[in-house]
């Protein structure tokens, strides 16, 4: 499946840019997959590095990679401080379709869209995550 999502665009200790997710502190690996993991507890608490009872995503629940279906979605916070960067991601595993998009076990970057102000840490996070740079939305749909 193909989806669309965003991240912070973030530089790591060693100036290296990374993809971190929005929601939790979770960067994204280079070269592979990023696999998802179910941190629930019992008293509905997330907790880190406690896997939940159940292989995510898992219908029941808020686990997994999430996606948009199209790429017009909503930015998370177009007003933040902070940098944001949206792409193409590839997801397949286990999964569960929602009515925006989609939720996988397995998820890996395949394309990044150029922001402004930004130019020069895509085109750097694109050579660290091997991404096609797209200019346009138009251009993120037909890099997979």
């Amino acid at each position: 499946m193909t989806g669309y999502r965003e991240w912070h665009a973030w530089t790591d200790l060693e100036g290296m840019p990374v993809l971190m997710s929005l929601y939790r502190p979770a960067i994204w690996p280079r070269w592979e997959a990023m696999k998802a993991s179910c941190l629930k507890t019992d008293l509905g608490l997330w907790v880190r590095g406690r896997p939940a009872g159940h292989r995510a995503p898992d219908g029941s629940c808020q686990c997994g990679l999430y996606a948009h279906r199209f790429p017009d979605f909503e930015p998370v916070a177009p007003n933040a401080p902070h940098r944001y960067v949206r792409g193409l991601v590839l997801g397949w595993g286990k999964y569960v379709l929602g009515s925006l998009g989609w939720r996988a076990e397995l998820a890996r970057p395949v394309a990044i869209l150029s922001s402004p102000g930004l130019e020069e840490w895509v085109e750097h996070a694109a050579d660290l995550y091997g991404l096609e740079v797209a200019t346009s939305f138009p251009g993120l749909r037909t890099a997979a």
